[in-house]
């Protein structure tokens, strides 16, 4: 093969695999732990991963390429591993509840006029989400009300 097309085709799989590589250590190792990491572990474990993967592909000594990229995924799960143990991801922030001072039949008039799915007489809001009036549920029915369900006669008075 021609050598140029050679290194032409090396430096394509070099970056597919820099890509695929990110790609399955952000899916396997966390995201969050990834971000974690310091850039210079990412940048100096992946272009070692995806440099070795070239070299294994390429012909030269197959199988010792592939073992060291084998040392290289056992250093990437390492890494991740002792991130996931010892560094505390940050805590996020809960969403504060919406309160709002509107009373409930308002909010209804809105939805039906959004055209919420569920927004019928009897239906509840959730005030705790951002959207409330897009957030409408049917309630649940009480016997003897709107339901075709008659209560039994009381015996004995």
């Amino acid at each position: 093969m021609n050598h140029q097309l050679e290194r032409l085709g090396g430096a394509i799989e070099f970056l597919i695999a820099l890509i695929a590589i990110f790609t399955v250590w952000s899916q396997v190792g966390g995201q969050e732990h990834l971000d974690l990491l310091e850039w210079y572990w990412k940048l100096g474990l992946s272009a070692g991963l995806a440099f070795a993967v070239v070299r294994a592909t390429l012909g030269e000594r197959p199988l010792t390429w592939i073992g060291i990229s084998l040392l290289f995924v056992i250093v990437i799960g390492s890494i991740t591993y002792h991130h996931h143990l010892y560094r505390e991801l940050p805590e996020e922030e809960e969403p504060e509840a919406l309160t709002s001072s509107e009373p409930v039949p308002e909010l209804l008039k809105v939805a039906r006029r959004a055209g919420a799915p569920g927004s019928r007489r009897g239906a509840t809001v959730s005030l705790h989400s951002k959207a409330a009036a897009a957030d409408v549920r049917p309630a649940a029915p009480r016997p003897g009300r709107n339901t075709g369900h008659r209560r039994a006669p009381l015996q004995g008075r």
